[in-house]
């Protein structure tokens, strides 16, 4: 039997299997908003993606151009497209992508400069030479879908990856990725460990594969007996527009870290908001709305907490409440 950091790949795949046959009880409906202070009504309402194109959602991100658009892609599978979408789930307009393969996009991103950023970078077995992340610029979708084209890639390998794969070392897929500065970060998804590490991807045209070097690891305590958790996988990243405060997703909480001005790190943990996983099932996508942040799961449903910054812990220590 075939070993993976430790474990048989039959009990991995047994696992997977005990999650997707789970019977999954619907969504909350959202809590009293008087305990939280008021607000708008629907704040807290649980939406879900109607299209049936957008089948297993896996990233989300908030256009800076276009108010009220966010954009999502599938899973691995799918034919090379992205989809804008109403914070609602409603379908906007679809964009097939010319010059970008579709392995297995994992997340998107998006600059201030009006691209978007596909990551197809998902190495589920960790023997992946070709990973890449696209550059689009944002189209418009309320003038229709249609094509675009990719006016960049960026591929790239791991520095301190030296076999493919490497045994005993399952820490080279990813499925998190955001722009900051100029420049990309993507977050690993391990699976020889509860940790996840930090890299940077600079945006050069012309490099024929950056080799990227590890900036800093994060060990994600999840409460789990063994090295390795298989719902505490980092499934999704995205910085608020204030560049300060960044979630990191993976399926079993919501983290929260500020960007840090002096010392060593780039970012600190200042939170964690462990989610309900009967509830919000396989959590693959996190996006800022102003305040507000939502979470998408494969199972298209659009879960949002609003004024996220301003609930305390003791209030907002479990999602849903």
């Amino acid at each position: 039997m075939s070993r993976i950091g430790g474990f048989s790949i039959r009990g991995i795949a047994g696992g997977a299997a005990l999650l997707a046959g789970c019977a999954f009880p619907p969504p909350l409906p959202g809590p009293d908003l008087q305990r939280y202070g008021g607000g708008p009504p629907g704040r807290w309402t649980v939406h879900r993606i109607t299209s049936e194109e957008i089948r297993e959602p896996s990233g989300l991100v908030k256009s800076r151009i276009h108010p009220g658009v966010f954009w999502t892609h599938n899973d691995s599978g799918d034919a090379p497209q992205i989809f804008a979408i109403t914070p609602r789930g409603d379908l906007i307009a679809r964009f097939t992508v010319e010059g970008a393969r579709h392995r297995d996009w994992e997340d998107i991103a998006v600059d201030d400069a009006g691209h978007l950023y596909l990551a197809d970078f998902g190495n589920n077995g960790n023997a992946r030479r070709d990973l890449v992340v696209y550059r689009v610029p944002e189209p418009n979708p309320f003038a229709g879908g249609g094509t675009i084209h990719a006016d960049l890639a960026l591929p790239f390998r791991y520095a301190d990856q030296e076999a493919f794969p490497q045994w005993g070392r399952w820490n080279f897929d990813a499925e998190a990725l955001f722009w900051m500065e100029g420049a990309l970060y993507l977050f690993t998804k391990h699976r020889s460990d509860r940790g996840t590490q930090l890299y940077r991807l600079p945006i050069e045209p012309g490099t024929e594969e950056a080799i990227l070097e590890p900036l800093d690891r994060f060990d994600l305590i999840e409460g789990w007996p063994r090295p390795f958790d298989p719902m505490g996988n980092v499934t999704g990243a995205d910085l608020h527009s204030d560049g300060h405060l960044l979630a990191l997703l993976s399926y079993r909480s919501l983290y929260l870290f500020v960007r840090e001005t002096d010392g060593p790190r780039l970012f600190r943990q200042v939170r964690r908001i462990r989610l309900r996983t009967r509830r919000t099932r396989l959590a693959e996508g996190v996006a800022w709305d102003g305040d507000d942040l939502i979470i998408l799961n494969e199972q298209r449903y659009l879960f949002r907490i609003p004024d996220l910054p301003s609930l305390p812990s003791s209030e907002l220590g479990r999602y849903p409440p």
